[in-house]
């Protein structure tokens, strides 16, 4: 035989003094003055569980008493839930029990109880005494922890099949009219029967099917199933009452050899204007389940009149350009001056054609004027962190400028219409580099961009040196802990992290041990037992800033004589360059505290910074109080920021500032990151006195978290977890309006800039108090922030949401948060860019 513990659903209690209700959860309370009434609910799985047992089975009620009674007496109710209110409800008497005094007591409910409770007669127990204070008593009830009221079961009950070994298909088959899916046999273990469910999904859905008792194989008809290289089919066994696990099939092919639809998103398209002086891409979608196997263009003038040319043809009238590419890159000078009639038709892998498409008629012309730049001219050395760019025109209506490193990197592209002919820059340059700048203008004769003008400048100022990101660390589900240090201040990495562990920089030197020649008391304190043991630090632009000429000042105290400093700089081969080192004898050696001043030379690739014993030490040396500062930095570091983006291969995602003001080393808690994301950070260190700063070496990192999160933009470290979210949907609507035309048998759809962006979420609260919590939370009306395990990440607003009671406990909610616009790049809000 088997036990089931089932913790109860409820308790509502009563006196039956008023005829009142009295509260929930715990404790149970029985009889005395008030003659209280304690109703308990039982969750459905029990009478699931009475009802699924394969043999008899027995049924009693568990509670932890601490307040005898001399007399529980026992009755049946009709609730289904927790009335909360009002009065007393109906029960039936069923039984009492005596003298069972104090701790865990049984209620056994298998005689007077059960089988009315099974029939779904009656759906909990009432438990009461005697109307008098000598047979009042108390029990827990309703609770989170260890000593809830419970039920327990006791039976026999099935055990579910294993899962079938799928045979066929296997992966990479191709079928067109039906597949005949083949298993092995599962196994059962109580010897039950065996039939299986079998699904197939052409990738609009899973499509089921059940076969006899019995079977090893089925065929599913897949004639009007989509065409698909992503096919697959899963199998489950059932033995008349439990599902076996899924066993999916690799992915296989469903072809119908239908030909391919004419081509759509033709580029470009009517109205635009083209430089026939350059080459020019011409692209469209082909539209079939496989790949394009080849194309043809066709081409032709349109005079002032709308007189039509003779059709010219890419590659031929006659065949098709051999390649999957879905563009052409038209050499430059093929069109003429004037406007062109365009179209394409595709072919499949299996030789069926399209139509052509739909026709577009474009300008080919040619560019305007270049812009002449004023400031900064070519080779000019700009002071500042940013850049003001001025420049003269001709009937300008559009600008394109862009910003790009010494190394063809782009730092800032930015196209507007109008005027303006004076822009500033809001990217932070770096010192001593050079940078250009690339211009270009659309006037309003012509309708084409100008070639670009191009000027070259460098930097000259002094800004602060570059800080550190030391690590990153998960402070809970979907948070990040930044630690950082700006250069100014100690830059060597702590010898501790993640909760006691040693740095995984930090190595033995000379063989040194852990635990037998050396341990770590601290961040930056050790003990070192015995002769040239100790640990060493080999440091790298990644992990503290290598600025060739400054003054590198490596401190510690030492308590006794017999320990070491040592700091040198080495090559990208670790051949040394040079090092400073104290007294390699015990007699020459610090005690107190000492500090090595070293300045770095060029080509210094590594700083090795060695804490050890000298040669002919015995004892055990501390070494404590260890920093290693840039002591000759010009300009201080007075606040840092940080900045984030998502990580892409060209890196040209924007960066946005998610901190600043922050104080010069410490961490900085990241509530914000989607789950799964690849993101790149870096740092800023500032000097407000001067307007310069400085950016850290950028780091990669990402988190996957499996709950979803609710935050309020003004409190982001507020998160509401929506727990058990059994339902996240997203809907994406385009603005745009269907217009009809004289002239034209079909319509066109005008679209519009905006798009509405919904998210439909259904999750379980376990207690109203977290019901009225999150009615709070959209009584602020404020911009919310979701977040889920799939990656979905959104600046949202609510203003509606739907709760319904659970049949047993808790509450069902469901909300639709719609995406808003909202500014997370504090620099844009603080005002520092447009």
């Amino acid at each position: 035989m088997a036990t089931k513990k089932f913790n109860i659903a409820w308790m509502g209690q009563y006196r039956a003094s008023s005829n009142s209700y009295v509260g929930a959860g715990s404790p149970i309370r029985v009889g005395g003055a008030d003659n209280y009434h304690s109703y308990i609910g039982f969750p459905t799985s029990v009478r699931d569980a009475l009802r699924t047992s394969k043999t008899a089975t027995t049924l009693k009620l568990w509670i932890y008493v601490y307040d005898a009674s001399p007399e529980w007496d026992v009755g049946a109710h009709k609730e289904t839930y927790n009335k909360a209110g009002g009065t007393m409800p109906w029960y039936k008497y069923l039984r009492a029990y005596q003298g069972l005094g104090t701790g865990w007591i049984s209620l056994d409910l298998t005689n007077v109880f059960m089988n009315d409770y099974k029939n779904g007669t009656y759906h909990g127990v009432v438990l009461y005494s005697g109307a008098s204070s000598g047979y009042y008593g108390e029990a827990y009830g309703y609770r989170t922890d260890s000593y809830c009221a419970y039920i327990e079961v006791t039976g026999d009950w099935n055990n579910p099949p294993s899962a079938p070994t799928l045979t066929y298909p296997q992966g990479g088959e191709i079928v067109d009219q039906s597949i005949t899916v083949r298993w092995n046999k599962a196994s059962d273990p109580d010897g039950d029967a065996l039939s299986y469910q079998v699904a197939i999904n052409d990738g609009t859905g899973w499509k089921y099917y059940t076969t006899a008792t019995g079977a090893t194989s089925y065929t599913i008809d897949t004639s009007s199933l989509k065409e698909t290289s992503s096919a697959r089919v899963a199998i489950r066994a059932y033995d008349g009452q439990e599902y076996s696990g899924w066993v999916y099939s690799n992915y296989f092919t469903i072809d119908h050899n239908q030909p391919p639809s004419a081509p759509t998103q033709l580029s470009p398209a009517t109205g635009a204007v083209i430089d026939r002086t350059q080459p020019n891409r011409f692209s469209w979608k082909h539209n079939d389940d496989g790949a394009q196997a080849g194309f043809r263009i066709a081409w032709r003038t349109v005079a002032a009149d709308g007189t039509r040319g003779a059709w010219n043809y890419i590659p031929n009238a006659t065949s098709f350009m051999n390649t999957t590419n879905q563009y052409y890159d038209m050499p430059a000078n093929t069109l003429p001056f004037g406007n062109i009639e365009w179209g394409v038709k595709t072919k499949d892998q299996q030789g069926l054609e399209s139509p052509y498409s739909q026709w577009q008629i474009i300008k080919a012309s040619q560019p305007t004027n270049a812009p002449t730049i004023l400031y900064p001219t070519d080779f000019a050395e700009v002071n500042t962190t940013r850049v003001t760019v001025t420049w003269s025109s001709l009937n300008q209506i559009q600008y394109d400028l862009a910003l790009y490193d010494s190394d063809g990197w782009e730092l800032f592209h930015e196209v507007k219409s109008g005027g303006t002919k004076q822009v500033t820059i809001p990217v932070d340059l770096e010192n001593n580099k050079f940078y250009e700048i690339h211009l270009r203008v659309m006037d309003s004769t012509t309708g084409l961009w100008s070639d670009y003008t191009i000027v070259v400048f460098s930097t000259n100022f002094t800004p602060p040196l570059p800080p550190v990101i030391e690590r990153f660390e998960e402070a809970g589900d979907g948070v990040l802990n930044i630690f950082y240090g700006a250069s100014d201040v100690d830059i060597l990495p702590s010898f501790l992290v993640n909760d006691g562990e040693q740095n995984p920089l930090l190595q033995g030197y000379s063989g040194s041990v852990r635990g037998m020649d050396y341990e770590l008391l601290d961040q930056n304190s050790l003990t070192i037992t015995g002769a040239l043991k100790g640990v060493e630090y080999w440091l790298t632009s990644e992990e503290i800033p290598l600025v060739a000429g400054s003054v590198y000042t490596l401190t510690a105290t030492f308590d006794i004589q017999g320990g070491r400093l040592y700091i040198g700089a080495y090559d990208a081969n670790n051949n040394a360059i040079s090092f400073q080192a104290t007294g390699a004898d015990k007699a020459l050696s610090p005690v107190g505290t000492t500090a090595l001043n070293y300045t770095l030379p060029e080509n210094a690739v590594k700083l090795r910074v060695i804490f050890y014993t000298t040669w002919d030490n015995t004892g055990t040396v501390t070494i404590s109080n260890i920093n290693l500062r840039i002591s000759n930095a010009s300009t201080a570091t007075e606040e840092i920021q940080v900045f984030r983006r998502e990580y892409t291969p060209t890196g040209t995602a924007p960066w946005i500032m998610i901190a600043d003001d922050l104080p010069t080393n410490g961490s900085f808690l990241d509530y914000t990151p989607a789950s799964g994301v690849v993101y790149e950070y870096k740092l800023r260190a500032v000097n407000n006195s001067n307007k310069t700063s400085t950016d850290s070496s950028v780091e990669q990192v990402s988190i996957v978290f499996n709950d979803t999160f609710i935050q309020e933009a003004n409190n982001l470290s507020s998160i509401v977890l929506l727990k058990y979210a059994t339902s996240r949907e997203t809907k994406m609507e385009l603005e745009s309006e269907l217009m009809r035309f004289a002239g034209r048998r079909d319509p066109v759809r005008e679209f519009g800039e905006h798009e509405d962006i919904v998210i439909s979420v259904e999750w379980i609260f376990d207690t109203y108090q977290e019901v009225e919590m999150f009615k709070d939370l959209l009584r602020r009306r404020d911009v919310l922030l979701y977040r889920d395990r799939n990656g979905r990440r959104f600046w949202v607003t609510c203003d509606a949401f739907e709760v319904k009671d659970n049949d047993v406990n808790g509450f069902t909610l469901k909300a639709d948060f719609h995406v808003t616009h909202f500014i997370e790049d504090l620099a844009v809000r603080n005002g520092e860019e447009a």
